[in-house]
C-alpha cells in the first residue's frame, strides 16, 4: 500500500531511493507522486492516514 496522493513524505522516501539505488531512480525516480511498482495507491484522510 503507498499514498495515491502528492505528499512530502513520499518525496523524501523516493529521493533517499533514488540515491542508493540506480535501478530506481531509472524507473519510478523521485517526486510528490510516483508510478510505483507494484501495491495499492490509496488517499489519505484529514488526519493524514491512509485510509
Amino acid at each position: 500500500m503507498h499514498r495515491s496522493d502528492d505528499s512530502d513524505t513520499t518525496y523524501l522516501w523516493t529521493e533517499f531511493l533514488s540515491r542508493v539505488s540506480p535501478e530506481w531512480k531509472a524507473g519510478p525516480g523521485t517526486g510528490l507522486n510516483v508510478k510505483w511498482p507494484v501495491g495499492l495507491g490509496a488517499k489519505r484522510d484529514d488526519g493524514g492516514k491512509i485510509l
